[in-house]
């Protein structure tokens, strides 16, 4: 049963309410004007309100009603449509105030093109048009149904017929209608005048700032009188003397600015005409009057340029500036590059006014459009203050990965009032301006070309720490920034097993595969920026910021961009993340050691800055093959050595929060669920305390500092100074002592690194200075003292050095000092100082040669 039987009453002005058995509401909404300066035509739309929010074909008929009509009132039936229809579309004369005589009906179906008939074609039949359950595919008499394009000339031909002008033959030059180079077309489609007008578009334009388009029309249709159109706007051309039939019409445009046509130029075989579009416009106006070629002025090709010049300076009186030009495009203005050695890729081109255009005021336009900011509300509004000025030129800076986006301009009035605008971009383009000064080198100027460059381009974001694929929700939630629509809906993460000088290494790599699907060109794709965010020590992620040196400043900052393998429409490349995993692969330390793409290598610039900065490894060229680059190996190691710091001036008696903490430290937050801790086990002997650092599986013992001081300058160093033989291993703990009345652990005496297999590399202290600093003990007699004796050992490393302690019970460190065994050796002290009084000269001159061990002695013996 359909429950829907609408009727569109053809007459109707206003809204109204149709169907049975059950009705719905039709929108009637009139178009003021349709072609708005000649004012021929009213359109009214009548648009269906359904209610129901999933369309069924079966549940309608929709039939168009003239109550006037003469053999049948109802015009079209269309029953059960399978396209939805949203409208129907009437077009009446502006002479028919009562909408007596549509000339052309329109059928809007949802997300399709429009399909029309002319009222002719409908009224003048045996029989109704019935269409049952049909669509675009299938509507009664193609020939008789027609597009958008022959919109126009169909509705001149129906006009004309309404008023009894002509018998409806008169051709309809469309002047907008365009082609390129290399096409031609002709129009209309339909009707009497079928392919009757040929457009193409010359070269020999007759300047290199404009095109002319040729409409020539079949030699034997030559019309007298014809309608120009542009816009949907009609005038009608009659012939005057001389000119008798039309043979081509040609049309010129600004090639590069501008919408509308400069000039026509009407053709017949003796004589050509001049006709100004700003004359058409005018006329176009007073489309109850027809124009007479005879007020039309005379033209010769050779005077095509001036005429071009003159008529354009009138409807474009500024010069226009095209700042996305590189080459020149208006013979107002010279466009020429400035080569600067230091751009770095980036270029500079300059557009000067011709002299004859210099007090001219400006218009500036990027893309055919003014520039345009963003206001603090949000809103884009138009820079009116850089408009209708006066410039001596304008510099243009363009980008090294794509050339054709200007990213910085520079409007220059005089040599010292200039102004600077930077390209930008969120969810649209705009320009804000950038207070800058010029200097004498262009470092600042360069600085800011790269990080325009990188705003302007869409990206495709990576979690550099993740093991596993991820997707856009997780990217949206860990950095808590929509994805752009570049960004893949996945990426995969796997592990790279099969890297033998990884798995000996006790490292481990994963590939994220960048796969990028798209029917884009592929300049497109190569201006893909890569966006890299880690973990910043909560649930959200930070991005990294690249830097090409050691040196993060501004001016060193770095930019990486998708690079494509292309397989079909399909780009793919891989990035790759090494971390370390000792010898549990399962676990092992989940903060990235290194990350590669192309063939760059990056690293962290510090500990402190792990989660903001890396910066490009020099001298390590990235490969597929990982276990042929030079130093990777080393280089891993390296970063592994100052990821996870020994802090020997860490002790057990501190204090976190409300809670006691007596045995670790935290060295690194990286994420919500990892804290690189290290674990200090205490062990009190005679006269000192022994410390042991250690960590747990997965983890590393690296870089050992105190305070200010490090144990070894640089990892370099730190491999330089290790006793053991081949690759370089990390101490699986370290320990350092200190005397027991050492209470601010000032001067850890000996620091011991103890690795697998192989004896322990011992460093004692060979400065009390500040910054501390150890040597390695290579004599055999101290290194004999370190295995069997360790205590004497330690006192004469202090007492070498002269260290003082104020020995009293508040500065012990151990539980008590009763065992130190030292003070069983005073009467041998007491046996040591008689030589030296003997030798030295009396006990006052031994004091004043060994402060601190005298002192030593005086608190044994009290």
């Amino acid at each position: 049963m359909v429950l829907y039987d609408i009727t569109i009453s053809i007459y109707r002005k206003d809204g109204y309410m149709s169907g049975k058995p059950r009705l719905l509401d039709i929108y009637v909404s009139k178009e003021e004007q349709y072609d708005k300066l000649s004012r021929r035509i009213n359109r009214y739309r009548h648009t269906i309100k359904y209610n129901e929010s999933n369309y069924n074909a079966s549940n309608y008929h929709i039939n168009v009603y003239d109550k006037n009509a003469l053999y049948y009132k109802y015009l079209l039936k269309y029953f059960c449509p399978k396209k939805k229809v949203i409208s129907i579309d009437l077009f009446f004369a502006s002479s028919d105030y009562k909408n007596t005589n549509p000339l052309v009906l329109g059928i809007n179906h949802e997300n399709e093109d429009p399909v029309y008939y002319t009222y002719t074609f409908l009224i003048y039949d045996t029989a109704p048009k019935l269409l049952y359950n049909a669509d675009f595919s299938n509507l009664p008499n193609p020939s008789e149904s027609f597009k958008e394009e022959d919109l126009i000339t169909r509705l001149m031909v129906e006009h004309d017929l309404y008023l009894r002008r002509n018998k409806g033959d008169r051709m309809v030059i469309m002047l907008n209608t365009k082609t390129s180079n290399e096409d031609k077309i002709t129009y209309p489609k339909t009707g009497g005048s079928k392919n009757r007008i040929t457009v193409s578009k010359c070269q020999n334009s007759g300047s290199e700032y404009f095109d002319k388009y040729e409409h020539k029309i079949e030699p034997k249709y030559c019309p007298s009188t014809f309608y120009l159109c542009y816009d949907k706007n009609t005038l009608f051309v009659v012939h005057g003397k001389n000119f008798k039939d039309l043979i081509c019409a040609d049309v010129y445009y600004n090639k590069y600015y501008g919408i509308e046509p400069i000039i026509l130029v009407l053709k017949s075989k003796d004589v050509n005409k001049l006709y100004k579009y700003s004359e058409l416009k005018k006329d176009f106006i007073n489309s109850n009057k027809n124009k007479n070629t005879n007020e039309l002025e005379d033209f010769k090709e050779n005077d095509v340029i001036n005429k071009l010049k003159e008529e354009n300076d009138k409807i474009n009186p500024d010069v226009t500036y095209l700042i996305d030009k590189k080459t020149n495009y208006s013979y107002k203005v010279n466009v020429e590059e400035r080569n600067e050695n230091d751009l770095n890729g980036f270029t500079k081109y300059c557009h000067t006014p011709e002299s004859s255009y210099t007090t001219v005021k400006s218009l500036i336009l990027f893309g055919n459009n003014k520039l345009v900011k963003k206001t603090i509300s949000g809103k884009y509004e138009e820079i009116k203050e850089i408009q209708e000025l006066t410039y001596s030129y304008i510099e243009v800076f363009f980008g090294s990965k794509n050339d054709s986006i200007p990213l910085i301009i520079k409007l220059n009035k005089s040599e010292s009032n200039n102004q600077y605008y930077v390209h930008n971009k969120d969810d649209s383009f705009y320009w804000e301006e950038w207070n800058f000064q010029s200097i004498v080198d262009n470092r600042e100027i360069l600085k800011k070309l790269k990080e325009t460059e990188s705003n302007l381009f869409d990206s495709i974001s990576l979690l550099v720490d993740f093991d596993k694929e991820y997707n856009k929700n997780d990217v949206e939630s860990k950095t808590g920034f929509k994805p752009t629509e570049s960004q893949p809906e996945t990426i995969k993460v796997s592990e790279n097993s099969s890297l033998e000088c990884l798995n000996k290494l006790n490292y481990k790599c994963y590939e994220h595969s960048l796969l990028y699907k798209t029917e884009s060109d592929l300049s497109d794709i190569e201006n893909l920026k890569l966006k890299l965010f880690i973990s910043n020590g909560n649930y959200k992620y930070g991005e990294i910021t690249l830097y090409n040196t050691d040196d993060p400043s501004d001016f060193n900052k770095e930019y990486i961009y998708y690079k494509n393998k292309k397989t079909d429409n399909n780009y793919k490349d891989n990035f790759y993340v090494f971390f370390y995993c000792g010898n549990n692969k399962e676990k092992g330390d989940p903060r990235p050691v290194l990350f590669c793409y192309q063939n760059k290598v990056y690293r962290p610039l510090n500990l402190e800055e792990y989660s903001k900065k890396w910066v490009c490894v020099k001298g390590v060229d990235f490969k597929s093959d990982f276990c042929t680059i030079p130093n990777l190996s080393e280089t891993l190691k390296e970063v592994s050595y100052f990821l996870n710091p020994v802090n020997i001036d860490e002790t057990t008696d501190r204090i976190i929060g409300n809670y006691k903490i007596t045995n670790r430290y935290t060295t690194h937050n990286f994420n919500n669920s990892t804290s690189v801790q290290i674990t200090i086990k205490p062990e009190d002997l005679n006269c000192y305390r022994k410390y042991t650092h250690s960590t747990t599986s997965g983890y590393i013992l690296g870089e050992i500092a105190h305070n200010r001081g490090k144990l070894f300058e640089s990892y370099e160093q730190y491999t330089k100074s290790l006793s053991n033989s081949g690759t370089v291993k990390f101490p699986d703990n370290v320990f350092v002592y200190y005397y027991l009345y050492d209470k601010g652990h000032n001067y850890p005496l000996l620091v011991g690194l103890k690795f697998p297999g192989i004896h322990t590399n011992y460093f004692k202290l060979s400065s009390k200075d500040k910054p501390l600093k150890w040597v390695r003990i290579d004599d055999s007699q101290e290194w004999q003292l370190a295995s069997k004796n360790i205590e004497k050992l330690l006192h004469n490393i202090r007492y070498n050095l002269g260290i003082e302690y104020e020995n009293k019970k508040d500065n012990l460190i151990i539980e008590s000092a009763d065992k130190c065994n030292e003070r069983s050796n005073v009467g041998i002290i007491a046996g040591v100082i008689s030589t030296i009084v003997l030798i030295a000269g009396g006990v006052a001159g031994a004091a004043y040669k060994f402060p601190e061990f005298f002192r030593s002695i005086y608190s044994r013996i009290n």
